[in-house]
């Protein structure tokens, strides 16, 4: 959801729109970190709506009140699947692991306690970027992630 991110280096040569969606999730998971709301903010297009019937506005709220619920704020992300719906729309499936303290991998998330949630979302491309249009998340169990990272 929040989710952010590493951004990938660049190279000399363009990359494919895969690569820049995984960015996108890189620089989210970034700011989201360093609690960056307003680069948070310009990642989610002024169209977004969801499931739970959120707009924009409504899910910078809810990020923001996550900011302020949490004193510090490690996460971890593993890109699950791509799925580009031509050149300017793809859908993207991600694990995501939040804890108070820094996650190192993904076996490490057990003596953590972290929390551990899948998100599917919908990116568009919107003035040459990718913004997050829709986002579903739901909590994840240790053994779905384990199972994943085994695959």
């Amino acid at each position: 959801m929040i989710g952010a991110i590493l951004v990938l280096a660049g190279c000399s040569h363009e990359r494919s729109p895969e690569d820049e969606l995984r960015a996108l999730i890189a620089t989210g998971e970034q700011a989201a970190e360093a609690k960056q709301l307003f680069t948070l903010q310009g990642m989610i297009s002024e169209r977004y709506r969801d499931e739970q019937h959120r707009d924009r506005r409504a899910l910078v709220s809810l990020i923001a009140s996550y900011f302020l619920r949490n004193k510090t704020i490690h996460l971890l992300t593993r890109v699950e699947e791509i799925r580009l719906e031509g050149p300017d729309r793809a859908e993207v499936d991600f694990y995501l692991a939040a804890a108070g303290q820094p996650i190192h991998d993904f076996q490490t998330l057990i003596p953590l306690h972290a929390d551990l949630f899948r998100i599917e979302l919908v990116a568009v491309r919107e003035d040459g970027d990718w913004r997050v249009l829709s986002a579903r998340w739901r909590r994840a169990e240790q053994a779905e992630i384990l199972k994943h990272l085994m695959e």
